[in-house]
């Protein structure tokens, strides 16, 4: 059960950290052109 936990929380992170790039690079060129 705590390591399902720690998982889910890890896998979350991961998203997080590659979410936010993704939308910077995505925005970026759309306010630039």
């Amino acid at each position: 059960m705590r390591n399902k936990q720690q998982n889910m929380g890890s896998q979350q992170a991961v998203d997080s950290s590659n979410y936010l790039p993704r939308t910077v690079c995505m925005e970026i060129p759309r306010q630039v052109s």
